[in-house]
Formats: structure tokens, C-alpha cells, sequence
């Protein structure tokens, strides 16, 4: 109700829009039947937040079921995953970056808690000190 960016605005013009567009995925990208998958070449780990609008922790629990050694790691709040990059979430950071380095999966049912919840201010922050450091080094 207050901002002109996002919310009711932003579903208002996308809802209508997205649902008109007459798009139909080949054949090879088509999900009908998902069945168990056990045999990928590594573990996947699907991140989710616990109140993401888009993809909901349920769907990345059935997906977490279809593959089976496959991690989940959750983090307590709201938003897509990307959002979580615009905050300071210690917990997942650790977790992404041995994922990356070495493919361990964080133990089953980790759910991080993000040090700063509100995106911006954390944004503002980083920008703020980025600012500060820059002038300091002129």
C-alpha cells in the first residue's frame, strides 16, 4: 500500500500480463510425472527461505524428497533467495561457500538465522561503510 515499486502494484501489472502470454515449454522441459531422482553426479542443495511469495519452503521440501542426498538449507525470512545476497546471512554464506568448495551439504534441517532481516538497511550499511572506506583511501 506504500510503495509504487512493488506489492499490489507489481502483481496488479504482472498478474495480467504473465497470464496472457501464450508460451508452452519443449517437451524435454516438461515436469508431468516428477518420479525419485538418485542418481545425480552430486548432491544438489536447494536453498529457500521459510516465506518465500514465489517458491514456497513446501516446494523446495518435495523437491528436496525427489532427490534423495540432495540438502535443503532454509533461512529464517521472508523473500527469494537472491534477496538473502542483500543481507548478512553468516550461516548460509558458510554453507554455500564449503557447498561450493567441496560439495558437503550443511546438516539436515539447518536453518540460518540472517543477522540483519531488513535487506536495505543492511544495503545501506555495506553502501555507507564502501563510502566512507573510499574516502578515507582519496
Amino acid at each position: 500500500n506504500e510503495s509504487s515499486y512493488a506489492g499490489l502494484s507489481v502483481a496488479a501489472f504482472t498478474g495480467p500480463t504473465c497470464s496472457q502470454f501464450n508460451m508452452t515449454p519443449p517437451e524435454i522441459q516438461r515436469f508431468q510425472n516428477l518420479e525419485i531422482v538418485d542418481n545425480t553426479s552430486a548432491p544438489i542443495l536447494f536453498i529457500n527461505s521459510i516465506a518465500d511469495p514465489i517458491t514456497p519452503l513446501a516446494s523446495a521440501r518435495k523437491m528436496h524428497g525427489l532427490f534423495p542426498g540432495s540438502g535443503l538449507l532454509v533461512f529464517n525470512n521472508s523473500g527469494v533467495r537472491h534477496t538473502a545476497h542483500f543481507q548478512n546471512v553468516t550461516c548460509m554464506s558458510k554453507y554455500e561457500m564449503q557447498y561450493m568448495f567441496d560439495g558437503t551439504l550443511p546438516p539436515a534441517k539447518t536453518t540460518c538465522e540472517v543477522d540483519e532481516p531488513n535487506p536495505w538497511i543492511y544495503y545501506a550499511k555495506q553502501s555507507n561503510f564502501t563510502q566512507q572506506q573510499a574516502q578515507t583511501e582519496l
